[in-house]
């Protein structure tokens, strides 16, 4: 039988529920995370994610250096709608309470001072439309 999921493993997706065995719909939700992850960022990119979210759970690294490092790793940095949907989902599971609320209301200072800026969160990848129509051509 495979050992219980450790807790202080922030990066073990799901996290225990509260009876300490995860649904299988949360390992599979979990799982797809994972791997949604990893393709987002490549393995490497996954591996520091990971690294980095071990340091700041220890307290061996700072909120702010943490979201700094984090937003390196995808693509459009702070700009990027996969950091946003992914990074305060780690955090919010990390086992330090005060690392974890620490780091939200960072992100969420970013967030709102952003926005305030009017710097939009890039939510898709498209290419942007040119509306400028061609000239209409010459009868005769």
């Amino acid at each position: 039988q495979a050992p219980p999921p450790r807790a202080d493993n922030m990066l073990h997706f799901p996290p225990p529920g509260a009876a300490g065995k995860p649904t299988p719909q949360e390992l599979r939700k979990g799982m797809d995370t994972v791997e949604s992850l990893k393709l987002t960022l490549g393995k490497a990119g996954f591996k520091r994610l990971k690294s980095s979210t071990k340091d700041l759970a220890s307290g061996s690294v700072q909120p702010e250096a943490y979201v700094e490092t984090a937003a390196s790793l995808f693509e459009n940095g702070l700009d990027d709608g996969d950091f946003w949907s992914y990074v305060p989902l780690l955090v919010k599971d990390l086992p330090n309470r005060a690392a974890s609320e620490k780091t939200l209301g960072h992100m969420e200072r970013i967030r709102l001072e952003r926005q305030m800026r009017g710097a939009g969160i890039r939510e898709e990848r498209k290419k942007p439309i040119n509306f400028i129509l061609p000239k209409p051509k010459d009868k005769g």
